[in-house]
């Protein structure tokens, strides 16, 4: 699926297996300053209220029914995480001094790099 970045100056979109890979990534990638919204649905999801204070694991677990730490805790999900960041692009060209597009890349290498000290095997690397 699409999920479109609620990101005020420049357009851009990550790809995910479903809304709480992609809530996940748009929480690290912004600290709560973004929400994502999937293009096929126009369904939104949480995000941007957090940063006015309200607090992330309550609100997670109301909208999916786990705990945030208990998700990105589990392997399956980092992968698929990495996999989200890794498929971010912009609309068009950059013009912010805000390259979340390079936060997405450094995140999914963070990601890909614990995965590998956890022994975590990646189907797409053999």
């Amino acid at each position: 699926m699409t999920f479109e970045i609620g990101n005020p100056s420049d357009k851009c979109f990550i790809e995910a297996d479903d809304e709480k890979v992609a809530t996940a990534c748009v929480l690290f990638l912004g600290y709560g300053q973004y929400f994502c919204k999937n293009v096929e649905t126009g369904e939104s999801y949480a995000g941007s209220f957090f940063a006015l204070g309200g607090d992330v694991e309550q609100t997670w677990k109301h909208f999916h029914g786990i705990g945030f730490e208990e998700f990105i805790s589990k392997p399956e999900n980092k992968t698929k995480m990495a996999e989200c960041y890794e498929s971010f692009r912009y609309a068009y060209e950059r013009t912010s001094m805000n390259n979340i597009g390079r936060k997405a890349e450094i995140l999914a290498k963070q990601i890909r790099d614990s995965e590998n000290k956890e022994g975590v095997h990646d189907p797409r690397r053999t």
